[in-house]
C-alpha cells in the first residue's frame, strides 16, 4: 500500500478521534456530576474549558513547529494528551476541569501541524486530498464522538470512555512516529510578530479568515438551531437521526479534490457557497423537519468542499508564513464554532437561515469582484 493511502487513513481517523473529545462529555454530564460530586453546570464547564484551551493549542502549536519540527511537536503534544486523558479516568471534582483543560490544549497540536505538514510534504493535489480528509473527520466527529461515549458509558461507565481514548491516542502516536518523516526545522524562521504583520497585510488572507470564521459558525448554528426548532415536536431519537443524516454530506470531501482541480480554488468556493445559499433558502421555504434533514446533506457536502478550498488558498497565499497562517486558520475556525450556539440562542432557526444566506451571497459577490480584478490586471 502506498504511503499516501496510509497517511490518508491515519489523518482521517486521527481527526475524528481528536475532535471527538470536544463532544464526548455531552452524553456524560449527568454521570460525571453524580460520580464526582461536581454540579451539572460544573460538569458542563468541562466542555467549555476543553474548547477554550483547545483553541489556545491551535494558536500556539503552529508557530512552535518552526522551531521544534512538526513530527517532534505532534509526538510531544500527543504524549501529554495521552497522560491527561488517562488521568481523567481517575479524576475527582478538584482535578477534572484542570485535566480537561490540559487535554484540550495538547490535542490542539494536531490540526495546524497536520495542515502544514500536508502543504510542505506533498504536491498540491495530494495535499488538498489529505486536508479534505482531515476536515471530513472534523465534521463527522460531532456525531461519532457522542455515539462512542454513549456506547461505552452504557456498557461500562464514563471513566472507561477516557481510558478508551487514551489507548486510541497511544496507538495513533505509534502510527504517527512510523508514518511521518522527521524534517528539520527552519533555522531562518520569521518571528511570530513579523509573521502576523505579513498575514494581516495580505487582503486575500484577511478575506479567507472572514470566511473561515463564518463557515463552522454556520455549521454549528444550523444544527443547534435545527435542534431548538424541532425539539419537543418529535422524539429525541428521531431528532438525533435527522441531524445525523447530514453526515452523509461529509463524504463529499472525497470528491473535493476533483472539484477544486477542475474549477480552481476560488471558483470551487464560490460554487460551494451558492449551494449553501440554495440549501438555506429551500430550508427557509419548507419549514419541514425531514426537508431540513435532507437539505443538511447538501449544506454539509458544500461545506466539505468549501473548507479545504479555503485552507488551500490560505496555504498558497501565506508563503513562508504558512505554519502561522494555518495555525491562525484553525484558531479562527474554532472561534466561529464557539459563537454558533450563542447565535442560535439569539436568532430563530428561520432568521439564522436568512442571515447566513445574505452573508454567503455577499461573499460570492466579493469572489466575483476579485476574479474580475485579476482578469483586468492580466
Amino acid at each position: 500500500m502506498k504511503k499516501i493511502h496510509l497517511l490518508s487513513a491515519f489523518f482521517l481517523v486521527t481527526a475524528i478521534m481528536v475532535a471527538s473529545s470536544i463532544y464526548v462529555l455531552i452524553p456524560l454530564y449527568a454521570s460525571i456530576s453524580e460520580d464526582t460530586g461536581l454540579s451539572f453546570n460544573e460538569a458542563v464547564l468541562g466542555s467549555t474549558f476543553f474548547t477554550f484551551f483547545y483553541a489556545a493549542g491551535l494558536f500556539a502549536f503552529g508557530p512552535l513547529t518552526e522551531k521544534a519540527g512538526k513530527k517532534n511537536v505532534l509526538i510531544g503534544g500527543f504524549a501529554l494528551a495521552i497522560a491527561a486523558t488517562a488521568m481523567l479516568a481517575f479524576s475527582s471534582s478538584a482535578t477534572f476541569i484542570p485535566l480537561r483543560s490540559l487535554q484540550g490544549f495538547c490535542l490542539g497540536c494536531f490540526a495546524p501541524v497536520a495542515y502544514a505538514y500536508c502543504f510542505e510534504s506533498f504536491r498540491e493535489k495530494e495535499a488538498t486530498m489529505l486536508i479534505s480528509l482531515i476536515n471530513m473527520g472534523f465534521l463527522m466527529s460531532g456525531m461519532i464522538g457522542q455515539l462512542i461515549s454513549s456506547a461505552i458509558a452504557i456498557s461500562y461507565d464514563w471513566r472507561t470512555v477516557f481510558l478508551f481514548f487514551a489507548v486510541a491516542y497511544a496507538l495513533l502516536t505509534g502510527c504517527l512516529a512510523w508514518l511521518l518523516d522527521g524534517r528539520k526545522h527552519q533555522s531562518g524562521a520569521k518571528s511570530l510578530i513579523s509573521s502576523f504583520r505579513s498575514i494581516f497585510r495580505n487582503p486575500k488572507l484577511v478575506l479567507c479568515y472572514i470566511l473561515t470564521f463564518a463557515m463552522l459558525m454556520s455549521f454549528v448554528s444550523y444544527y443547534e438551531g435545527f435542534h431548538r426548532a424541532y425539539s419537543g415536536i418529535v422524539s429525541e431519537e428521531v431528532l438525533f437521526w435527522c441531524k445525523a443524516a447530514g453526515l452523509a454530506g461529509a463524504l463529499f470531501s472525497l470528491f473535493s479534490v476533483k472539484w477544486i482541480g477542475r474549477f480552481g480554488k476560488t471558483a470551487a468556493v464560490r460554487y460551494a457557497m451558492l449551494l449553501i445559499i440554495l440549501a438555506f433558502l429551500l430550508n427557509y421555504a419548507s419549514g419541514s423537519l425531514y426537508m431540513s434533514a435532507a437539505l443538511s446533506v447538501l449544506f454539509t457536502a458544500s461545506l466539505s468542499v468549501c473548507i479545504p478550498a479555503v485552507i488551500s488558498m490560505i496555504g498558497e497565499a501565506a508563503g513562508s508564513d504558512r505554519a502561522t497562517a494555518v495555525s491562525l486558520y484553525s484558531f479562527i475556525l474554532l472561534a466561529g464554532a464557539s459563537i454558533g450556539p450563542l447565535l442560535a440562542g439569539v436568532l430563530s432557526f428561520q432568521s439564522m437561515l436568512l442571515g447566513f444566506s445574505a452573508f454567503y451571497g455577499i461573499a460570492v459577490a466579493v469572489t466575483l469582484f476579485e476574479s474580475g480584478n485579476q482578469k483586468s490586471a492580466r
